[in-house]
């Protein structure tokens, strides 16, 4: 991603800190209370760090924590749907915000690490998109987390039969993981075209 633009629906949470302080904006401020308002995309958080790269790195890190936060299962019971979990390339920029968060169990998900790169080529949408899903449906639904690419698969199938419409994200998700899986071609044969 570093050279190009994150999608505006992006949240500091789900890039990489190098990308943050690439893409984002320290503005100083005077006469507020707060020194700095770093902007990213549509967020917007405050920071009284001294130097405005130290606030960028203070607001990401913030960002990450927030997110784990809102993530744990006491708190998605007032909260609703929680935000998708950091990809585990920001979870290992930050293994002291990760180890305030023993019960989301982020440990467990090293497998992950070893999964190919694959990008859907005609929507917005990753590998690591199709397990952020998966997982987090897992946790918020109380569900064992899966464990492999086709548990991964099992939880986005079972996710689409429940849903009552013609869902593109499950669609986009179940190309995805074909192709990590099968090695399906998604250029010759996927669902969304």
């Amino acid at each position: 991603m570093a050279g190009m633009e994150t999608p505006s629906t992006v949240e500091p949470h789900q890039v990489t800190r190098a990308v943050f302080l690439q893409q984002a904006r320290a503005i100083r401020l005077t006469n507020h209370g707060r020194r700095w308002d770093v902007v990213f995309n549509r967020y917007s958080a405050f920071s009284d760090a001294e130097t405005a790269e130290s606030a960028l790195i203070d607001v990401h890190q913030a960002s990450v924590n927030n997110a784990l936060y809102l993530n744990l299962p006491e708190v998605i019971s007032n909260l609703g749907t929680p935000p998708a979990l950091p990809p585990v390339e920001v979870l290992a920029e930050y293994p002291e915000v990760v180890a305030r968060f023993p019960g989301l169990n982020l440990e467990g998900k090293s497998w992950i690490d070893a999964l190919p790169q694959i990008s859907h080529p005609y929507a917005e949408y990753t590998l690591m998109d199709a397990v952020n899903l998966a997982t987090t449906s897992c946790r918020t639904f109380n569900l064992p987390m899966p464990a492999t690419l086709a548990g991964v698969r099992d939880v986005i199938v079972r996710m689409q039969q429940s849903a009552s419409h013609l869902w593109m994200t499950g669609l986009a998700a179940l190309d995805v993981l074909d192709a990590a899986i099968d090695g399906r071609d998604l250029t010759k044969d996927c669902r969304l075209v």
